[in-house]
């Protein structure tokens, strides 16, 4: 399989993983295809209540025990783990090579993944994460890496035991409205559980002591309200007339490529990626040698998942398609074409056997070859 395919197969389970691993993650995908191993992403994020549904398999519910990890015992439920498996030729997975998945841990590890076949009680080795030197106890607190998918609300963030900075900031916001927290230290002791059983007894909410979703919001409106000034008398003045405000500018037309003609590029230097299409607002920046898909394009910049990237800081990766029998006229017509898009003398084709052809482009070009292939309805590969 082409990597563009197997990296459009992966991006919906990378989508909802933290960028940074979704990145490493691409190129883990790269780096293995290199070396003709086919891999797909078999599980991104599992939320906490996915995984409370799939630990109650064989215990409260049908089926066999398949997990001893309760929801909020694992990487993947915070959006920081990744399982692959290996494809094979024939489109099925194979699961027991340890040779194979060995060579993909390695693969990993080389670009800065902790490997599940290091683990030291159960070896994992379809399984990849980046903790950020985050605990699990650290992240069922509430602690978050920066550009995190997953937001606190996904797991209680204030129960006994817990410690963090929510903690510290429920504890100051609790103690601000009349619930005493006692100290603020950011740990929930037995003092702060009864402030959040009294807070949410006094708003009508759940009375169980931990702090999930709805209680933070309620502290976070009534804090809201108690800061806000007391609104003044409006002062009656003449109307005046606005200045009109500056149009916005105009932002470059992006042509969509979509998930079948999109296209590999790989940082050629440290690459930022952009929030608009103008190249403004930088997000975060990529490392050299970063491979990822592009899925349109302006006149000087690349879209890819996330924002937008400059064509100068990329080089396009290369592919090769081959096609099925081409008949003398079918040639013909591909040459002519293939000459008006600058790429004449690229045809190669086959001495013997089936008149199949190959061909090598990458970036645009790519993206028309196969475009009058698909137009033509010939087959190719």
């Amino acid at each position: 399989m082409e990597l563009n395919e197997l990296l459009a197969k992966a991006e919906d389970r990378l989508s909802k993983i933290h960028p940074t691993l979704a990145d490493k993650a691409r190129q883990l995908i790269a780096k293995a295809h290199e070396e003709g191993i086919d891999l797909v992403v078999t599980q991104g994020l599992r939320t906490i209540a996915e995984q409370n549904a799939l630990y109650a398999q064989g215990r409260t519910a049908p089926g066999k025990i398949v997990t001893k990890a309760k929801g909020g015992s694992s990487y993947h439920n915070f959006g920081l783990a990744f399982d692959i498996a290996v494809r094979n030729a024939d489109g099925s997975i194979d699961w027991d090579s340890t040779k194979l998945y060995s060579r993909v841990g390695q693969l990993g590890k080389s670009i800065g993944l902790e490997w599940g076949g290091d683990f030291k009680s159960i070896k994992d080795t379809p399984h990849f994460q980046l903790t950020f030197g985050l605990t699990l106890s650290q992240l069922r607190a509430g602690k978050r890496p920066s550009g995190s998918t997953v937001t606190s609300d996904a797991a209680p963030v204030v129960e006994q035991g817990a410690k963090g900075e929510l903690i510290t900031d429920t504890q100051a916001k609790l103690n601000s409205l009349g619930f005493d927290c006692g100290t603020v230290d950011g740990i929930a002791g037995a003092k702060t559980v009864a402030a959040v059983k009294a807070f949410q007894k006094a708003n009508g909410l759940d009375v169980d002591g931990i702090a999930g979703t709805k209680t933070l919001a309620k502290l976070a409106e009534l804090i809201e309200a108690k800061a806000k000034p007391a609104e003044p008398v409006a002062e009656v003045k003449p109307e005046k007339v606005e200045a009109a405000s500056a149009p916005a500018k105009p932002m470059p037309k992006v042509a969509s490529l979509g998930d079948k003609y999109s296209v590999q590029v790989k940082a050629k230097v440290a690459t930022g990626v952009y929030k608009n299409a103008d190249i403004s607002e930088k997000s975060k920046t990529l490392k050299a040698g970063t491979v990822f898909s592009v899925y349109g394009y302006t006149t000087a910049a690349w879209a890819v998942p996330g924002g937008f990237i400059q064509m100068k800081d990329v080089e396009p990766v290369a592919v090769t398609i081959k096609t099925g029998g081409l008949n003398p006229s079918m040639e013909a017509d591909f040459r002519t074409y293939l000459k008006k898009i600058g790429l004449d003398g690229a045809l190669n084709l086959a001495k013997g056997g089936n008149p199949s052809a190959t061909i090598t482009a990458s970036g645009l070009d790519l993206v028309k070859v196969r475009k009058f292939l698909d137009e033509k309805g010939w087959y190719y590969k």
